[in-house]
């Protein structure tokens, strides 16, 4: 999957391909077709933040997607 990474603080994010992770049990795994970079994300990466997630960081709060499978919702569900 393709994704916006913070390497360092303060500085624009790259996009990647990383490995796509397996859905545990109890979690639904959604095709994001939407995703915004949200006041959060920008807070986060600047480093000024109290909460500095492990390096690389992919930010991430707002999106809109389609169910690919889990959750006892059926697949297409948006």
């Amino acid at each position: 999957m393709r994704a916006a990474r913070f390497h360092a603080w303060g500085v624009a994010p790259v996009l990647d391909e990383v490995p796509s992770q397996a859905r545990a049990d109890g979690e639904v795994l959604v095709t994001v077709e939407a995703a915004a970079v949200a006041h959060l994300d920008l807070t986060i990466a600047g480093g000024d933040f109290g909460m500095k997630p492990q390096l690389p960081y992919i930010g991430g709060v707002e999106g809109a997607g389609i169910v690919a499978e889990g959750g006892g919702l059926a697949p297409g569900t948006q």
